[in-house]
């Protein structure tokens, strides 16, 4: 703040007018001035204000209205800056960077042709401007025009080293688009081995996967092993049925961990299997003491940006030593990916036999996830909703299911990752009056710890069951420290 009020004051003297002569282009260059100082601050508000006032002094001045465009495109105000900018452009359009500036305006209109030819006439006034190439190359690539594109692509990648692997990146997704695999390797070959930036590099590694999976040495199986201890101030029976509120105080030990094994894995297709177990003990109350042994075999088949699967899982469920439930379940599922995007289509059918036979039958299951990438940020979204019809030998478990869930996951700094997760679910019975309305959040805290095997995540869970029964309602507090490791 010093500095800034320092610098006000030797521009103010410097600008003091002498006479009434030069006042008016004087006051505007002195607001002018300041608005660079707060621009390269990145405070934009500052900015504009100083700017707006500079225009105001001297409506002509295209320094003066394309500062104040590029201030607005900094804070996202598109069709403000297309105002300013386009004046500036009319004024004078050989201004230093003012046609690189409207064809970045232009690209985040979508105009992508226009911002092309801006961003080419920039290049051919300024050869070495490799950022003018880089984004006309951008240009053409959301226009589909991949073979222009990939040339362009190259071009900057030999201009300026620190722009090489986000150039080559985008030139290998063109050689890919128009078949020349081996060039499109050979470009994330170099990504992966000399990005600066970690998520360039998975995504680099996740094309050479697509392309072809023999060039990332491939495990045959893969193990997980989550150990952990919780604090539950509401112990409930977390079963496939449903949870049931215990309304005990609890400490709760719980172990799980799956053995996944491909017997077969080719470029278009996959076979395997695998083994997962889950088990709790609960200090006080026993009776809520679950295991769950879960078996799977699974085939896969890829073409193109799609996979689609079909599981059968079989499933056995025991509540404090006895057997709760035996479940037979098949899951086809169609996923659609690409670097960045993922959507998963799922459909689930069970075969239910419980220790109570009035619980057996049947349930289908339909679900759709999505996941989202966003860039170099660091950030992952994902969201899904689903539906579920159950019926049984008892009419009063017959019910329908609604369920939506939204997330975040965000890499933090120190090599920690941050995990928010919601879910919303709506129960109606078909043939009692019972309804109920679940909401339940997630907060996790993890980290890597001493080996890339191994990390520690602390966990938040908090569970609110409303029911227009009251003996199912309950509010439920959980936390947990678990180690997980990861072959």
């Amino acid at each position: 703040m010093k500095k800034t009020t320092y610098l006000i004051m030797v521009l103010f003297f410097l600008y003091l007018p002498v006479n009434a002569q030069s006042n008016q282009e004087d006051q505007g260059r002195f607001y002018y001035d300041i608005g660079i100082f707060a621009y390269e601050d990145e405070d934009y508000n500052e900015a504009e204000s100083n700017f707006l006032k500079a225009v105001s002094f001297n409506p002509e001045n295209p320094a003066y209205n394309h500062y104040l465009g590029k201030t607005y495109m900094k804070m996202e105000r598109f069709q403000d800056a297309q105002q300013y900018l386009i004046k500036a452009m009319q004024v004078n359009p050989g201004l230093y960077q003012l046609k690189y500036d409207m064809g970045t305006l232009r690209y985040e209109q979508e105009d992508y042709l226009q911002a092309y030819e801006l961003f080419a006439e920039t290049a051919r006034e300024n050869p070495s401007d490799a950022k003018a190439v880089f984004h006309g190359a951008m240009s053409l690539f959301k226009l589909e025009r991949y073979n222009e594109a990939v040339n362009l692509f190259n071009t900057a990648a030999e201009k300026d080293s620190w722009i090489k692997p986000h150039a080559l990146y985008y030139s290998g997704v063109c050689y890919l688009k128009l078949g020349s695999n081996e060039k499109a390797v050979e470009n994330f070959e170099y990504v992966k081995a000399n990005a600066g930036s970690r998520e360039l590099r998975n995504y680099a590694q996740e094309w050479l996967d697509f392309i072809n999976p023999g060039t990332k040495k491939q495990k045959f199986y893969s193990i997980y092993l989550k150990t952990g201890y919780q604090y539950d101030d509401n112990a409930v029976l977390e079963s496939p049925e449903g949870e049931t509120a215990g309304g005990k105080e609890d400490f709760v030990s719980k172990v799980y961990a799956s053995l996944n094994v491909d017997a077969v894995n080719k470029k278009h297709y996959k076979f395997g299997g695998g083994y997962s177990h889950y088990q709790t003990w609960h200090n006080e109350h026993n009776d809520l003491d679950i295991i769950a042994s879960i078996f799977n075999v699974n085939a896969k088949y890829r073409f193109s940006y799609f996979t689609a699967g079909l599981t059968y899982i079989p499933s056995f469920y025991a509540v404090d030593s006895s057997t709760f439930l035996v479940r037979h379940q098949i899951n086809p599922d169609l996923v659609f990916s690409t670097s960045s995007f993922l959507t998963r289509l799922s459909y689930s059918y069970y075969d239910n036999d419980y220790a109570e036979d009035e619980s057996d039958g049947h349930t289908q299951e339909i679900g759709l996830d999505v996941y989202y990438n966003i860039g170099n940020t660091g950030i992952n979204l994902f969201g899904g909703i689903g539906y579920e019809d159950n019926s049984a030998e008892s009419e009063d478990k017959y019910y329908r299911q609604f369920s939506a869930k939204l997330g975040a996951l965000f890499q933090m700094p120190w090599e920690m990752n941050l995990s928010l997760a919601g879910k919303y679910c709506q129960k109606d019975f078909d043939n009692i009056e019972r309804e109920d309305d679940k909401y339940s959040g997630l907060i996790s805290i993890s980290r890597k710890l001493l080996y890339d095997w191994l990390s520690i995540s602390a966990e938040y869970d908090y569970t609110k069951n409303d029911s227009s029964e009251t003996d199912y309602e309950y509010e439920r507090n959980a936390v947990s420290l678990s180690l997980i490791s990861v072959f």
